[in-house]
């Protein structure tokens, strides 16, 4: 249940994509769980404190989010159809989709 794992998470920074789920700690680190088939629960070991949110970033099989330093987005997770290469550019939000 989430609320194991809310202690560890920054205020209203956790999204859910189609069996996992994916937060940011207040530090800035990702902190994901759930089905892992695709990489999706698994972020790259990125350096702590990268992440400004991960809020509404989450596909079925895939998770980005916003770098707090650059507004570059990263994203992991099944990249079957390239959802999950990183953009170039600085970004102010990101948005992952699920293709239905």
């Amino acid at each position: 249940s989430l609320s194991r794992w809310s202690h560890l998470l920054s205020n209203g920074k956790i999204s859910s994509g189609q069996s996992f789920t994916c937060g940011i700690r207040p530090n800035g680190a990702v902190l994901c769980w759930g089905k892992n088939d695709m990489g999706q629960s698994s972020p790259p070991p990125y350096p702590e404190s990268i992440f400004e949110q991960v809020s509404a970033s989450i596909g079925g099989d895939h998770a980005c989010g916003l770098t707090r330093e650059d507004g570059a987005v990263k994203c992991w997770g099944n990249n079957g159809r390239g959802q999950s290469e990183n953009q170039e550019g600085t970004f102010q939000h990101v948005s992952a989709g699920a293709r239905t």
